[in-house]
C-alpha cells in the first residue's frame, strides 16, 4: 500500500537498512520553525540527529518535539506498533463447515431466519449456509486476507488521524462510498485547505454532497443503501431499496440512478480485487496439490501446466466465488491492483534458458539434465515456484507479467563457472593446477530468473 507521510512531518527516503534517513519536525520551543536533519539513530527515548550541511550533531527526545511530529516519526519507524501490527496480522475467525470446507475471515452476523452466516473475507462480505456450520475458532491472519487495501489504509488512518492532504482525500472518498456524507465533506474540505490546487477536482463532489445533505429524505435512504452495499456486501438489497424509493419519489429518480450505478461500479471493483486474489492463492494450492498427488516427471508437469492446470484453476475460482465460465472470462480481462506476486525458476533456470548447456554429465564439464535435476530437487516449494513461473509465462490469458528479475547464481556469482584446483606434490609439475568447470548449480545459466506477476 502506497502511503505518503509529508508536510511538516517525516520524509523517509528509500535507503538501505542502517543508513541515515532525512526527517522533518518542529520543536516545542519553536513550533513555527521546521527542522530538517539526518536521523542517524532512532530509539524509544529519541533520535540522534545530524544537521544538514554541517557536522553538528545532537540528541532530541520525543518530548522535545511537537507531539504530532513525534507520533508520526515513531509510527514511520514502527516504534508504536505491536508485533502483530508490524507483521500485518490480526485476529480472525476460522469457520469450519460440515463436509470439511473452511473459511477464514471475520464473522459479521448469523441470520437464522435466512439460514445464512455472513463472513468478511477478501475485502467483501460473503454469505454461507448457516445449517452447514460446524464450529468457529480464533486464528491470526494477514490483514490482506480480510480487508482490501483501501479498507486497511482507512483503518490505519482512524487509529492515527490524517495530517496531510492525501490522507484526508482518501479518507473522504471512503466515507463518501459508505454513505457517511458529513465526514466525507469534512475531509474533502481539509484536503483542499492543505492543498488548494485540489479545489477544481473536489468542488463538484462537495456540491453533490451538499445537495444530498439538503435533501433529508433522500439522505437517509442513500446512506442506508450505501452502508448495506459497501460495508455488508448486500448489493441487491441496497439497489432494491433505492429503486423502491425512486418509484415513490419520481423527482429523485435521476439521483437514485446515479447512486445505483455507483454501487454497481464499487461492486465490480471489489469483485475484481477478490478475483485476482483468489486466482493467485488457488494457483499456488493447485500446483502444490498436483505435485504431491501425482509425483510427476518434469515433462509431465510441463504438459499439465499448459493444459490441465488452467482448467483446474478456473474450476477452483468458480467454486470459491460462485462464478460461471462467462463471468470468469469477463474478470480474466481485468487488471489486478496492488503489489506484484513473485516466483522464480531458481536453480532450474537452465531448463528454460537457451544459453545453458544441457545433456549428460561428464567428469570435467557438468551439463544440466533437466529430468535429473527435477528428480533430485526435493524441495516441494522450489518445484512449485518453478511450475508457477512457467504457468505465469505460458498463460498470458490468466496472468500479467509485470517484471523479469535476473539475479546472479548463488554458487558461481553469475559467471556460469566455478573454479577448481588440485595440488600436485611434485614441484616439477608446478605443484598446483587450476581450471574452471560449468557451475553444478545453475549449469551455465549464471542466473536465477524471477517473475513478478499479477
Amino acid at each position: 500500500m502506497h502511503r505518503k507521510i509529508a508536510v511538516l512531518l517525516v520524509l523517509c527516503l528509500s535507503v538501505l537498512a542502517g543508513e541515515r534517513k532525512a526527517v522533518v519536525f518542529r520543536l516545542k520551543k519553536s513550533p513555527g520553525v521546521k527542522v530538517k536533519v539526518w536521523a542517524t539513530e532512532v530509539t524509544e527515548e529519541g533520535m540522534r540527529i545530524e544537521y544538514l550541511g554541517t557536522a553538528k550533531k545532537a540528541f532530541v527526545t520525543w518530548g522535545d518535539l511537537v507531539s504530532a511530529d513525534a507520533k508520526k516519526i515513531r509510527l514511520a519507524y514502527k516504534l508504536d506498533m505491536t508485533d502483530d501490527e508490524k507483521q500485518g496480522l490480526m485476529v480472525a475467525d476460522e469457520v469450519f463447515f460440515r463436509g470439511g470446507a473452511t473459511v477464514i475471515g471475520l464473522v459479521i452476523k448469523q441470520d437464522e431466519e435466512k439460514n445464512e452466516i455472513y463472513i468478511r473475507a477478501d475485502g467483501m462480505v460473503l454469505a454461507y449456509p448457516l445449517d452447514r456450520l460446524d464450529r468457529i475458532e480464533k486464528t491470526k491472519v494477514k490483514e490482506t486476507e480480510i480487508f482490501d487495501e483501501d479498507e486497511i489504509y482507512v483503518q490505519r488512518l482512524e487509529r492515527h488521524p490524517p495530517t496531510n492532504w492525501g490522507d484526508h482525500r482518501r479518507l473522504a472518498q471512503h466515507m463518501y462510498e459508505i454513505g457517511n456524507y458529513r465526514k466525507a465533506q469534512e475531509h474533502y474540505i481539509e484536503a483542499v485547505k492543505l492543498r488548494p490546487a485540489l479545489r477544481p477536482d473536489v468542488e463538484p463532489r462537495l456540491a453533490e454532497i451538499k445537495d444530498i445533505l439538503d435533501d433529508e429524505d433522500a439522505l437517509e435512504v442513500i446512506q442506508k443503501a450505501k452502508g448495506i452495499a459497501n460495508l455488508w456486501g448486500r448489493y441487491d438489497d441496497a439497489k432494491a431499496m433505492l429503486e423502491m424509493y425512486a418509484e415513490n419519489r419520481p423527482g429523485s429518480k435521476r439521483r437514485i440512478i446515479l447512486v445505483i450505478e455507483e454501487i454497481d461500479d464499487i461492486r465490480v471493483r471489489k469483485l475484481t480485487v477478490r478475483f485476482h486474489r483468489v486466482k493467485a492463492r488457488e494457483a499456488d494450492k493447485a500446483i502444490r496439490q498436483y505435485l504431491l498427488r501425482k509425483q510427476p516427471t518434469l515433462e509431465e508437469a510441463r504438459s499439465w501446466i499448459t493444459s490441465g492446470f488452467k482448467k483446474d484453476l478456473e474450476a477452483r475460482i468458480a467454486s470459491k466465488m460462485g462464478m460461471d465460465q462467462a463471468e470468469i472470462e469477463l474478470f480474466k480481462k481485468t487488471k489486478a491492483r496492488g503489489a506484484a506476486h513473485w516466483t522464480s525458476y531458481g536453480a532450474g533456470t537452465f531448463v528454460i534458458d537457451p544459453r545453458a548447456k544441457k545433456g549428460k554429465s561428464t567428469d570435467k564439464d557438468v551439463r544440466g539434465d533437466p529430468e535429473h535435476w527435477w528428480r533430485s530437487y526435493g524441495d516441494i516449494s522450489g518445484r512449485s515456484a518453478w511450475l508457477r513461473a512457467m504457468a505465469v509465462e505460458k498463460l498470458p490469458e490468466l496472468f500479467e507479467v509485470v517484471q523479469i528479475r535476473r539475479t546472479p547464481c548463488k554458487a558461481c556469482g553469475g559467471t556460469g563457472q566455478v573454479k577448481k584446483s588440485s595440488v600436485n606434490g611434485l614441484r616439477a609439475l608446478g605443484g598446483r593446477h587450476d581450471w574452471k568447470e560449468t557451475c553444478p548449480r545453475c549449469f551455465g545459466a549464471g542466473e536465477d530468473r524471477g517473475i513478478g506477476y499479477k
